[in-house]
């Protein structure tokens, strides 16, 4: 935080949970005559938690996205230095596996835990597709007109919700997030699937249309 003086928050020695990700540890500081001459951070944890975000937007298909999900895990378990590692896996981006990934999460889920256990001290915490269909153009305007006033629909949504609903959102909740929050990111998913839907839908008919 500061040299003159000296201000060092360590933070804490081993990560609870993925929202604590990333090298933890302590600071050893050396003083010399009353004086402070050298601080140098030393990992002490033995289990380190990553959020490993993966930009899937150039996958054409479910599969190609898995790979890229695959190499991300290998490049964070080299970075752990043989720490067993945690990771919650996000996929992101506008794809043309979208709608293959949603469809089949648990299979991409499988694919991933198994491509852990080939890696030794590797396991999913958790799997997060908040990628999008890659729409032509004139899907993109329907996908703006579903967008519009969100944040209205957001605080009518919680407004309403019940005893009953509330309680099911605190089980959904991660450390740290609350009901809002999450509630915005199922407002977003849901948005983007009724999107799909409508756009394979059209898909269909001009197929079936005759010509």
């Amino acid at each position: 935080v500061s040299e003159a003086p000296w201000v060092v928050f360590p933070g804490n020695l081993q990560g609870r949970h993925v929202r604590e990700d990333g090298e933890k540890g302590a600071t050893l500081v050396t003083v010399e005559n009353g004086e402070v001459v050298a601080v140098e951070h030393r990992p002490c944890d033995v289990v380190r938690y990553r959020v490993l975000s993966i930009d899937v937007a150039a996958a054409k298909s479910r599969d190609v996205a898995v790979d890229h999900a695959r190499d991300a895990l290998v490049h964070a378990r080299d970075e752990a230095d043989g720490r067993g590692l945690v990771a919650r896996i996000v996929l992101s981006g506008r794809s043309d596996a979208d709608v293959a990934l949603r469809a089949d999460r648990t299979g991409t889920l499988t694919a991933l835990c198994d491509h852990a256990n080939s890696l030794g001290e590797v396991w999913i915490e958790s799997l997060r597709i908040t990628t999008t269909p890659n729409v032509p153009g004139s899907g993109k305007d329907l996908i703006e007109a579903l967008a519009l006033d969100s944040e209205t629909l957001r605080a009518e949504a919680l407004a309403a919700a019940g005893d009953d609903e509330r309680s099911l959102l605190d089980g959904l909740l991660e450390p740290g997030e609350d009901q809002d929050a999450l509630l915005g990111s199922l407002l977003t998913e849901a948005r983007e699937l009724a999107v799909q839907r409508l756009l394979d839908a059209a898909s269909t008919q001009r197929r079936e249309a005759p010509r």
